[in-house]
């Protein structure tokens, strides 16, 4: 091939060096341009030296994020950087005597009781907030209904699921939002905003889908007191923040979200409005901001604190008693004795004949 049957044309490629160049035209520029020859017929002459440096690189197609599809209006750029995938979960088996969901043996009223079928602990909330995870026996069966072959399937499917937060696999709770992708370990969703509804299905959400409360305009600026321990509520903006609850059945007053949960573990059954009595309004509301409401008698029905209010008043109280048998006598088939007791408080009685002795005195 001669020099009148090439065509001169100029081209880029990487990895040659240069000469220093200022910084901005360095950067600008970072590639040397180079003579190739062409042929007549338009295939390219690569010379013997430059075809070991150049190499196929394959495209690179910009893919949507499914992780932040649907929900970019509400992640901020700290939760954002923290739900970047650094890689595959890498399986880490669970200390012993703790939680195969949780990794941790703490025993608390959001965590439930802590138990064990065929070598598998695991908390009493954890498997009800684990998304692929059903109740599919009697309370009896398993562990509260979980069967233990659907338990090990779903801690199976944990192994490729990462923590959002401590980006540990295991994270079998997701957040209840259409689209959203977060995935945690129970404790790490408390710890970090997390929101979990204790009925009905057992929803979870994440802090930036969790539903929120917002105060009355004419509140703005106001500082309320928690009817509950009687500390100062500062109403500061708009949002209510995540410590506070409103009670929506009665003109929007704050309380501390640490003193309705004081109550409701203790009122069981009982749970109502410290405000107005309302019952079924407020339980609703209550429940849906997380509010965890046991299925249980309250504390005082449970440890007889109130069981004297249940003893019936059995005894004559006037000063000088006339009955032959004492103050615990009986009627004896006679009127005079049958035992009569205050109609207001049901706590003091005398028999009639001693009663009228009283009043008539000894010489009647």
């Amino acid at each position: 091939m001669t020099e009148e049957q090439t065509t001169s044309h100029i081209v880029s490629y990487p990895d040659v060096k240069e000469p220093q160049k200022p910084l901005a035209e360095k950067h600008a520029s970072p590639r040397k341009a180079a003579v190739l020859s062409f042929n007549p017929d338009g295939s390219l002459c690569i010379p013997a030296d430059l075809k070991e440096k150049l190499v196929h690189q394959p495209m690179k197609v910009n893919t949507p994020n499914r992780s932040t599809t649907g929900s970019k209006e509400n992640l901020t750029p700290e939760s954002r950087k923290r739900k970047k995938n650094n890689g595959p979960a890498v399986w880490i088996p669970p200390p012993q005597d703790c939680c195969h969901f949780c990794y941790t043996k703490d025993v608390t009223k959001k965590l439930g009781e802590l138990k064990e079928i065929d070598g598998i602990l695991a908390h009493h909330s954890c498997l009800l907030f684990s998304s692929g995870l059903c109740q599919a026996g009697n309370n009896e069966e398993g562990l509260w209904g979980f069967l233990t072959p659907n338990i090990k399937k779903e801690l199976s499917r944990g192994k490729r699921l990462k923590c959002s937060f401590c980006r540990l696999p295991g994270a079998l709770v997701g957040c209840h939002k259409a689209r959203c992708s977060y995935t945690y370990h129970l404790t790490c969703g408390l710890s970090n905003g997390c929101l979990m509804q204790y009925y009905d299905n057992f929803r979870s959400f994440c802090d930036n889908h969790r539903p929120r409360q917002n105060y009355l305009e004419e509140m703005m600026g106001k500082t309320v007191e928690c009817a509950i321990c009687g500390d100062m509520i500062a109403v500061e903006s708009k949002v209510v923040p995540q410590h506070i609850l409103v009670t929506e059945c009665c003109n929007m007053t704050p309380l501390h979200r640490e003193c309705i949960q004081a109550q409701a573990d203790a009122s069981g059954y009982f749970f109502r409005c410290p405000m107005c009595n309302n019952e079924k309004k407020f339980n609703s509301i209550m429940k849906i901001m997380g509010i965890n409401v046991p299925q249980s008698d309250a504390v005082w029905e449970k440890d007889g604190y109130y069981d004297d209010l249940y003893v019936e008043h059995w005894r004559c109280d006037v000063p000088i008693c006339l009955h032959p048998d004492g103050r615990k006598g009986d009627s004896r088939n006679n009127d005079k004795w049958d035992l009569m007791k205050c109609g207001t408080c049901g706590q003091a009685g005398a028999h009639p004949f001693c009663l009228g002795y009283e009043k008539r005195g000894p010489k009647d």
